[in-house]
């Protein structure tokens, strides 16, 4: 091609002649691979057009210039090489930022012609796109580069999934245990996982405490009203005339709410139905924030001092949030969702809407409500 622009007879230009040796010293002419990049990939074709990568054997086309962006991992025209090591990664970095930044300097002046690869509109796209390496790096992720760096050098290599799941999650349950210690001396002290529950074995280890302690200090003794805890208070009221055995409270209060739910159908069905509500939505983050959004940031989920007691307070919060449920089965949010149109999500949707629901929840609570009252007080 030559290089006398304007030498024709008919032209009005200046023949303003173009020095050879120019061109010749660009770093990423086909004859001069001064580059960096070019240490870690091949060239296919010969002519720097298509480069194949020394570390994942992917073959990049548009020349180093986009072959050293992907090393880097920008995404600029180029898809991120997965295997190349972190310490080239940090250096091709550097580089591509510092030929940015020349880049820049020459384009000011009218001159981009050390970077032939990247045409004029490539480089309008990317700015229009907001994948310039500055921004990424000085705005996006600058601050966290540079806390990384500084705090790990160039160079660190996080942990494989390997690592983490073997040596890192060993340390960490190894300090748990190292915290625990002085706990696990006292549950020792204490255990009595290795009592037998039968009656004779229950009432030698109340008798045990109750020496333990002098049993002219023991007025009552309070268990839960399993049978044989029962046997044994009763045998020993029989052999102290002055000991009480007095069934736990708060146990037989949830053994009468288990047994609504067991020989009640009416409590049966809707508890069965409000629990499939609740799981539908909370093993769905995207849910999770809908409903919130519609119950002014209330869940549907209320722990109870046992675990009947907290199945009755949920079906109070589903009743306290019957208004912004079927608000929210209705409205236009949950209907663009991917779950609204599958079976289960119309299935829940239906539950949701049936007024015979809402009737039973209340039926369920005016039962429970008194006992409810007093687990709670």
């Amino acid at each position: 091609m030559s290089e006398n622009v304007g030498s024709g007879t008919g032209s009005s230009l200046p023949s303003i002649p173009r020095p050879t040796p120019a061109i010749s010293r660009r770093k990423n002419a086909t004859e001069n691979r001064s580059d960096i990049g070019w240490k870690h990939g091949i060239d296919v074709q010969g002519n720097g057009k298509k480069v194949k990568c020394n570390y994942c054997s992917k073959t990049i086309n548009g020349g180093i210039y986009r072959f050293k962006h992907h090393l880097v991992g920008t995404k600029e025209d180029s898809e991120p090489c997965a295997s190349v090591p972190e310490e080239v990664k940090a250096v091709m970095l550097k580089v591509c930022v510092e030929d940015k930044e020349a880049s820049l300097k020459k384009r000011r002046f009218g001159d981009d012609e050390d970077y032939p690869e990247q045409t004029k509109n490539e480089k309008d796209n990317s700015q229009q796109k907001g994948k310039d390496i500055r921004n990424f790096v000085t705005k996006e992720k600058g601050a966290q580069f540079c806390e990384m760096v500084g705090r790990y050098r160039i160079g660190y290599k996080p942990p494989s999934y390997h690592e983490l799941r073997e040596t890192q999650l060993k340390k960490a349950t190894t300090n748990v245990d190292e915290m625990l210690t002085e706990f696990k001396a006292e549950w020792k002290r204490t255990d009595t996982s290795d009592i037998s529950k039968i009656t004779d074995k229950v009432v030698k280890m109340l008798e045990d405490a109750e020496e333990f302690v002098d049993e002219e200090n023991v007025v009552q003794i309070v268990t839960d009203n399993d049978v044989n805890y029962k046997a044994a208070g009763e045998k020993m009221m029989k052999t102290r005339k002055n000991l009480y055995w007095t069934p736990c409270a708060t146990h037989c209060i949830d053994l009468i709410l288990e047994n609504f739910k067991k020989k009640l159908k009416v409590h049966e069905t809707t508890m069965k139905k409000g629990r499939k509500i609740i799981t539908f939505i909370y093993s769905r983050s995207m849910l999770i924030s809908m409903l919130r959004n519609f119950t002014k940031g209330k869940d549907l989920v209320r722990p109870g001092a046992t675990r009947f007691a907290t199945a009755y307070l949920t079906l109070t919060c589903l009743h306290d949030n019957k208004g912004p449920l079927m608000t929210m089965f209705t409205s236009d949010d949950w209907k663009t969702t991917k779950v609204a149109s599958t079976p289960e999500g119309i299935r829940v949707q239906n539950i949701a809407l049936d007024s015979r629901l809402w009737k039973n929840i209340v039926i369920c609570l005016k039962t429970t409500a008194p006992l409810i009252t007093v687990l709670r007080s």
